[in-house]
């Protein structure tokens, strides 16, 4: 069965297309594919499944639903993400434009990220993190978040990715650790709770969720509020080389907290800053912009790919700018 059919794409196209198919059936005067066939069409195989699992598909909306996302011609990445765009209180369960476009640029830069330690903060349903960590072959990448949705959903999206492909991360073995089953695939999956256990801790005010590795790469996943970033000492023990945040930028009464955290990131590290930014608002973005230079930060803007690797609208620009300490 095809993987769309396994995990469901928005409602919206499976009515499209089987009103696409009824549609080519009623020119013939025909009510199914069946019967055009017996009309002396002929019919590839592969609609005959399409139009089997149509039949046998959802019939109404979900609140959720999946995008599949075709890195190359062996690879897919597959995102399970929130039908409405504001869901649970939070922004941070669907996938938007900067987070495909600062995805597209590291997979156009994969040299820049390889063998690097990769931190990701406000990740959402993961899809950039999924694109670098399987795709560029980071020595580490640490997902981040703090909406308890999101975080479960960002989890979610990990194990179904990453499934099958796994080896325990030494040490964090404890009696809570979970086991996940692919729907093809099992393997043993480095779970931590977020609690008061030693091991899931890297500071007192960060809590580690998740922890695996692929390909070498450690992966994980932990809770971190972009104000718990300059009083963690989280930060001195991931040591990043490299912090990527993409549509973090759109509330003005955050932008102290980001600015503070980017600030504590940068000062006096030798790392560097991705932030990719939907422009819907340039007197918004020149406002952040200006902040960050009374931080002693400066942003120099790089060069957009064309989405060729990843599908996505254009209509709303999308700046992807460096950000380091000012020399």
């Amino acid at each position: 069965m095809p993987t769309v059919f396994i995990y469901s794409l928005r409602f919206v196209f499976y009515s499209s297309l089987g009103r696409k198919l009824s549609h080519l059936c009623s020119l013939s005067n025909c009510g199914d594919l069946f019967q055009l066939e017996s009309h002396g069409q002929e019919i590839l195989d592969e609609l005959y499944v399409v139009y089997c699992c149509l039949q046998s598909g959802p019939n109404t909306a979900s609140d959720t639903h999946y995008r599949h996302f075709v890195i190359d011609h062996r690879s897919t990445i597959t995102i399970k993400e929130s039908s409405s765009l504001i869901s649970q209180g939070t922004t941070g369960l669907c996938s938007w434009q900067a987070a495909l476009a600062l995805a597209e640029w590291c997979l156009c830069n994969w040299k820049f990220l390889h063998n690097r330690h990769v931190l990701e903060l406000g990740s959402g349903v993961g899809l950039t993190g999924l694109c670098v960590s399987l795709h560029c072959k980071p020595s580490s990448y640490w997902f981040s978040d703090c909406h308890p949705a999101v975080l479960s959903m960002l989890q979610t999206n990990i194990l179904l990715n990453v499934t099958g492909l796994n080896d325990k991360v030494p040490g964090d073995t404890n009696e809570q650790n979970a086991v996940t089953e692919h729907a093809h695939n099992k393997a043993n999956i480095t779970l931590l709770p977020s609690d008061d256990h030693e091991q899931s801790e890297l500071s007192d005010r960060c809590h580690v969720l998740l922890r695996t590795r692929y390909n070498n790469a450690e992966i994980g996943v932990i809770n971190l509020p972009w104000e718990a970033i300059p009083l963690s000492d989280v930060i001195d023990r991931l040591c990043p080389e490299v912090i990527l945040a993409a549509d973090v930028v759109y509330d003005l009464n955050l932008f102290p907290v980001l600015c503070q955290a980017f600030s504590h990131l940068l000062l006096g590290r030798p790392c560097v800053l991705l932030l990719a930014c939907t422009v819907r608002n340039q007197e918004t973005l020149d406002t952040f912009m200006q902040l960050l230079k009374t931080m002693d930060l400066e942003a120099t803007e790089e060069d957009l790919p064309a989405p060729t690797v990843l599908s996505y609208l254009t209509d709303v620009p999308v700046k992807i700018y460096r950000i380091s300490a000012r020399v």
